[in-house]
């Protein structure tokens, strides 16, 4: 939101991420927040935010597909899964969690551009069909073919020496 008064007069400020002062403070005090919270507060509201800001994430994606595309997307949670598997399998196996979060981003883009793929020519409430049948057949796949059923607990993650872990923090 802009202040009062003030206009964009061109494209680029139009889609410019942070428009003006207040906009690159608050940018500056979210990310200070978003490290100093972890040290200050304790393991439950630490757990709480971060399924509150994955939950803000989705919501993000949803705004861009029904919102500013007008498209009805009630799959949208199959992709999600599909990202948060991909992450807990991959960190259990000893990939770093930024290449793991990188990787369970990229494959869920190609299972929604899977899907996408098939949703091209249909619109309407045919687009929602398709990805309802996304919300039921991605959690299928990864119950009967990936383990699912079992629960994936992805390893602690590591920021130089320091475990993110739910206990307490503590060097390597």
């Amino acid at each position: 939101m802009l202040p009062s008064g003030v206009y964009n007069q061109t494209y680029s400020q139009d889609i410019a991420v942070m428009r003006t002062r207040t906009h690159k403070v608050l940018a500056a005090v979210s990310l200070l927040a978003v490290f100093a919270l972890p040290q200050l507060a304790g393991a439950a509201l630490t757990s709480w935010l971060t399924m509150v800001m994955i939950t803000i994430i989705a919501v993000l994606g949803l705004v861009v597909t029904t919102g500013y595309c007008g498209q009805i997307s009630i799959g949208h949670a199959a992709f999600m899964a599909v990202g948060a598997f991909t992450y807990a399998h991959l960190t259990r196996h000893g990939v770093p969690w930024v290449a793991a979060i990188i990787g369970g981003g990229i494959t869920a883009s190609m299972v929604g551009t899977l899907f996408g793929l098939s949703c091209l020519k249909v619109k309407d409430l045919y687009l929602a069909l398709t990805t309802l049948a996304a919300q039921f057949i991605v959690p299928w796949v990864i119950i009967e073919y990936f383990g699912g059923a079992r629960g994936v607990v992805p390893a602690e993650a590591t920021i130089g020496g320091w475990f993110c872990s739910s206990s307490t923090t503590s060097t390597i």
